[in-house]
């Protein structure tokens, strides 16, 4: 993790007046000479309020570089986004027994007494690519703007959201609310859902994987009727009957829940043959139906983990021109008796329902949504937001901008008299263990709960300098480190930590203005040059003990494995007035405990480059391309005091090695998309010098903590009582976690030997397959902490 040292806005705030006069109550006995801009009847007086923007060596924002101005204060090539949405508010901050005012302290709660604030609506205090510090002239980050600044002012907070000119997607979603009376318990940023509650966009999305369901539940209760007495080599079914494609199987359901599937099994005999005989042993074309019958519609559970059955577009695809291969060839083959022949026929009745949604001659290419509506019969009310002449090529991604593994599809039975059928739909929440929960926990992820990332955001929150010498704008120190350095000539005159007074002239913001995010560093290499599948596992527990290696796949070239996204798991969705996460009525819900729920994830598509560079050698090789993803502080004041909460990511990619591989559970196909988790532990770094113990007990080991501010979260009263050292009141408290605010944490995921075997999100394996997959984190801080390679399993 890396101070990120405001790129974009961490510099100063200078509050210029050229004669600011007014009575305070440590200047009555002075002579002194009103500003012309002084109004005695409100106390204020009209002062030039100057910022200073210095650019530092960090990055700024998430997904590519120019999104993030990551290369900023390097390349001439990335413009300064600019910053608008800015609120600036003036506090009184006085003594607790309101004797007087209490100056060098930044705001750390609400203060006692209740302070005297006002609030500057300053919009867009600079506009896009109004610095350029890479540039040849390194363009002053220099602004004016004329506000009436209160008398006895002695401390300023500051709120900004960089200039947004790109989409949701590329850079953030953010609800901004700022009470304008100063109420800080009353101003919160909140992510903005990717699919917002109780919108037309959420309807069309439930429209659309009960639309799915439907298709799929249909082709899966295909069935034929015979219209005439059916007669080969003198046996003869008689005209009427009717079978099934669940007839060639025998479904077993749970004792106590009548709609949960046991066991799906190949029957050993025909489900249809002439009166009067025995059932007969199931013939070949039978024994196609029923294994591809099994083997379409199994999830399988292994350690109480369920197979997540993919459910997006491109899945569904290829599910369907796998099924469709399998029953053509039923369908084209030359029946040899009565058996065979009704097998056959309901074979080409299973062909032609998936022909009438998906375009069999391309690949099972989806049709038009308007051939689903009338293949399924839905009521123009199940269906009314979704356009006739829209497919579900891409579904969920492009149209909904969620993840394909957000779309996971479930299989129940429904005992209903006139179904009494298997049917699918899908989850409407995803075990945890997605995510990297514990094996077998009975909590789920509700997909609901995808957000935004962040929008880039500011934060400044500071005691003041003042003079009685009225400054222009060259007077101002330049850049970060010159502001905050209290040695540098410029503040020679300079009163610090201190208030207005009727005398005073110029007024200086004393610390930077910070970036309120935390930032996400992140890329992906090989730590081998071979990657192993989860085969011999799946095969020794499907097929009676067989004892089959696991398949492999050389990642020697490039882009055997393509990154499209990444998901980040525990985000708060709202932040509080000092960016820490908060509990929010609105869309936490007022049952249980009032407390931050930690329960969204963010999903980054924007991948700028997802190459991963071939491995070189047993050593794997280098690492792709950096992407940015700006997040939330995930400080929980809960666990204060003890281990910060685990973070866990899910890594996107797209097979593209020209194989299907064995994940977990089941088939990952080529060209699909699958996903990896990894964990990252506050506590798993390594810091020079120091015992894993001793970084355990110590949680301040591994940062570089800023030395000329405090950072939230701060040390309230009570906490300086409790810990014995009131000189801790308002001061930062030293717990490191994932993500910090103005700070960046720096992954590299490595793909292990075996990381392919912990894949999600499969499709069943209709047919003959290769396989592989795994991953490690080697996290760190960037000049921060250090952490080892950890070996990631599933997540855990």
């Amino acid at each position: 993790m890396k101070k990120l040292q405001l790129l974009a806005y961490a510099g100063a705030i200078a509050l210029l007046s050229t004669g600011i006069t007014a009575c305070s109550d440590d200047n009555l006995t002075q002579e002194v000479t009103p500003s012309p801009g002084y109004n005695p009847e409100t106390n204020e007086v009209n002062a030039d309020f100057v910022f200073n923007v210095s650019t530092g060596t960090g990055s700024t924002t998430r997904m590519s570089s120019e999104n993030v101005q990551a290369a900023i204060t390097t390349s001439s090539a990335e413009l300064f986004r600019g910053i608008d949405n800015a609120k600036l508010f003036t506090y009184k901050i006085r003594n607790t027994d309101n004797s007087g005012v209490k100056d060098g302290w930044h705001i750390a709660y609400a203060p006692t007494p209740t302070p005297v604030v006002k609030m500057f609506d300053l919009g867009a205090v600079m506009g896009r690519g109004s610095i350029a510090p890479a540039s040849t002239d390194k363009t002053k980050s220099r602004r004016v703007v004329e506000l009436n600044l209160p008398v006895e002012t002695n401390t300023l907070l500051f709120y900004g959201k960089a200039i947004k000119d790109g989409t949701d997607v590329t850079q953030g979603a953010v609800d901004m609310e700022i009470s304008a009376n100063g109420n800080m318990n009353a101003n919160f940023f909140r992510l903005k859902k990717i699919i917002a509650d109780g919108s037309d966009k959420q309807t069309e999305f439930l429209q659309s994987e009960t639309l799915i369901s439907a298709v799929l539940n249909k082709i899966i209760r295909s069935s034929y009727t015979l219209p005439a007495d059916l007669t080969m080599d003198g046996r003869t079914i008689p005209s009427g009957r009717t079978v099934r494609w669940q007839d060639y199987v025998t479904i077993t359901r749970d004792g106590t829940d009548g709609t949960k599937i046991t066991s799906i099994v190949a029957k050993t005999t025909e489900p249809v043959y002439p009166s009067g005989e025995s059932a007969p042993a199931m013939k070949a074309l039978g024994e196609i139906l029923a294994n591809t019958y099994v083997t379409f519609n199994t999830i399988y559970v292994r350690n109480s983990e369920s197979e997540l059955r993919a459910g997006s577009g491109p899945a569904i695809k290829r599910m369907m021109n796998d099924l469709y291969t399998t029953i053509a060839a039923v369908r084209d083959a030359s029946a040899t008796n009565v058996e065979e022949t009704m097998a056959k026929r309901l074979a080409g009745v299973i062909c032609n329902n998936i022909a009438t949604c998906f375009d069999t001659s391309a690949g099972c290419e989806w049709k038009a949504n308007s051939n689903l509506k009338t293949f399924t019969k839905l009521t123009a009310a199940q269906v009314d937001k979704i356009g006739d002449d829209e497919k579900f090529t891409d579904f969920p991604k492009t149209e909904f901008n969620l993840p394909y593994g957000a779309t996971i599809l479930q299989i129940s039975y429904n005992p209903t008299l006139d179904i009494n059928a298997p049917e699918y739909s899908y989850m409407g929440a995803v075990p945890t263990y997605a995510m990297g929960g514990s094996s077998g926990s009975t909590s789920a992820f509700d997909p609901s709960n995808w957000v935004y990332a962040p929008e880039l955001m500011y934060f400044g929150n500071s005691p003041i300098r003042v003079t009685d010498a009225t400054k222009s704008t060259a007077d101002y120190p330049d850049g970060t480190t010159n502001w905050v350095d209290n040695d540098n000539s410029q503040w020679s005159d300079w009163a610090d930590n201190s208030h207005v007074k009727s005398t005073t002239r110029s007024v200086a913001m004393r610390n930077c203005i910070n970036y309120a995010n935390a930032l996400l560093r992140m890329n992906v290499k090989y730590g081998t040059n071979v990657l192993k599948d989860n085969n011999h596992q799946i095969q020794y527990e499907r097929n009676n003990g067989a004892n089959e290696p696991d398949n492999v796949i050389n990642v020697a070239n490039a882009g055997m494995f393509q990154l499209t996204g990444i998901a980040i798991g525990g985000v708060n969705r709202s932040v509080g007035w000092n960016f820490l996460p908060r509990y929010d009525a609105t869309v936490d819900g007022t049952s249980g405990e009032q407390k931050p729920k930690f329960g969204c994830m963010v999903y980054d598509s924007a991948i700028p480059d997802g190459t991963i560079p071939m491995a070189t050698g047993t050593a794997g090789g280098g690492a792709s391309a950096y992407n940015y993803t700006l997040l939330w502080d995930n400080w929980d004041d809960d666990l204060k005091g003890s281990a910060q909460r685990v973070v866990y990511v899910a890594l996107e990619f797209k097979n593209m090695s020209g194989k299907d591989f064995w994940g977990m559970n089941n088939l990952i196909r080529k060209e699909g998309t699958f996903y990896i988790t990894a964990k990252l532990d506050p506590d798993a770094v390594s810091v020079e010098g120091k015992t894993a113990q001793q970084v355990i007990d110590d949680k301040s080991l591994g940062i570089t903590w800023p030395d000329t501010y405090e950072m939230p979260p701060y040390y309230t009263t009570a906490q300086a009582t409790a810990a014995h050292d009131p000189t801790l009141d308002s001061k930062t408290i030293k717990e490191r976690r994932v993500f910090m605010q103005d700070y960046m944490t720096d992954v590299t995921f490595v793909l292990t030997e075996n990381s392919l075997k912990y894949a999600l999100v499969a499709v069943p394996d209709l047919r003959s397959t290769q396989i592989s997959l795994g991953l490690s984190v080697d996290l760190h801080w960037r000049e921060g902490l250090k952490f080892g390679d950890v070996n990631v399993g599933g997540g855990q």
